[in-house]
């Protein structure tokens, strides 16, 4: 390809596209998954962003 002076060449990323001299972003939006909730009760364990189990903070022991 030749350029010559004044000419501009558009690069654009694999996330964008250029259509009618507009940057559009095509990149999909990951959607963050809610916990689903099977009980109304607080566990005693829950898991924490690594996967680990880890005792509940919001835990409380009764004794009935």
């Amino acid at each position: 390809m030749d350029y010559t002076i004044g000419e501009v060449m558009n690069i654009t990323l694999p996330d964008t596209i250029l259509r009618n001299d507009e940057v559009i972003n095509i990149k999909k939006q990951d959607k963050v998954k809610q916990p689903l909730i099977i009980s109304d009760t607080i566990p005693i364990f829950i898991q924490d962003e690594n996967g680990m189990w880890i005792k509940n903070p919001e835990y409380v022991e009764c004794n009935n």
